[in-house]
């Protein structure tokens, strides 16, 4: 899926999923029936657990670099890599 134009609606689905996921986890994980249960309240005070998640939602939301996208940023600034 490419985005052309973000507006409001893609920002609320992004973080908004991601918050839902979050409460999800943690509602999960403060179940004692469950196996690893306060395992993410456990993770939370490692520094690597917030630099391994920041790298994953900024890996995820970076835009996609192939050729169609090249060529359409390069259209843009009137460049023509076609020819």
């Amino acid at each position: 899926m490419d985005i052309i134009q973000w507006n409001w609606v893609f920002y609320a689905v992004i973080w908004g999923s991601i918050g839902a996921t979050s409460i999800c986890v943690m509602i999960l994980n403060a179940i004692p029936m469950f196996v690893g249960s306060w395992a993410i309240f456990n993770m939370t005070v490692e520094g690597s657990f917030w630099v391994c998640s920041l790298g994953i939602i900024i890996a995820a939301l970076l835009p996609r670099l192939d050729g169609i996208q090249i060529a359409r940023e390069a259209e843009k600034f009137g460049c023509n890599v076609l020819n």
